[in-house]
Order: C-alpha cells, then structure tokens, then sequence
C-alpha cells in the first residue's frame, strides 16, 4: 500500500473531467496519479516549511539562553561541559524513543546542534572576558 492509498479520489485513476462535467480519458492513466502526488508532496513540503520555521524560532530562543549562561561560566572548560553534553544526548535520545522518531537522527541533530552553540558561547565568554579585563 502506498501513501497515495489513503488519498482521497474525487475521479477515476487516469481520467480528467470536461468542462461538460463529463469524465475523458487522460493520457496515459498515470495524468492524475502524478497530478496527485504533485499535490501531496507540496502539501508535504509545505509542511515542513512551517516545521523548519518553528524549529528555528526555538533556536533563536535557544541561542538567547545559552548567551545568559555564557555570563556565568569562568572558563572555557565550564562553556564546553561535556558531562552536561552527554547528559542532554542520553535525556533527547530517550525522549526520541518515546516519541517514536528516529533516536539516530535526534542524537546526530543534537550534537551538531550543542557544537554550534558551544562555539557561539565560547565567542560569546571570551568577549565577556575581555571586556572585564579592560574595565
């Protein structure tokens, strides 16, 4: 069965309505199979469109949080915390499974995701740095 199963079909596989409101064979049978799939993959583009824009509004948001955290960490070896990282993997890999997405692509995610804020929040601790030492 294929996702396009489920879809529902308002006229007959490889048919097209005349403006007569009558049915005419399309050419080939696949016109409104591909005209359906067309549809649906938009329709699924679409929605990770709007998926993406509410995962980068949560990075922002993210972002915003680790600056403040950036402020109360004395060295870069506070900034990097690996035994903090790996505490969150393990906390987002469960939470994976428990949501039934891939815990693979959650853990891969996560860490590509740590290193750039961790990356943001040295730049960020070493501008705090040196200002406090020129002051």
């Amino acid at each position: 069965m294929s996702p396009f199963d489920a879809l529902p079909q308002s006229k007959p596989v490889g048919q097209q309505q005349t403006g007569s409101g009558r049915w005419a064979k399309a050419q080939g049978e696949i016109f409104l199979i591909n005209s359906v799939k067309r549809n649906f993959i938009e329709e699924i583009r679409s929605n990770i469109d709007r998926i993406d824009r509410q995962i980068v509004t949560l990075l922002a948001q993210r972002g915003a949080y680790v600056k403040q955290a950036a402020k109360f960490k004395k060295t870069t070896t506070d900034v990097k915390a690996p035994q903090r990282v790996e505490r969150v993997i393990a906390k987002v890999v469960a939470l994976s499974v428990e949501l039934g997405a891939n815990p693979t692509v959650t853990e891969q995610v996560y860490r590509a995701m740590i290193a750039g804020f961790i990356n943001a929040e040295l730049a960020e601790h070493a501008a705090l740095n040196t200002c406090s030492i020129e002051i």
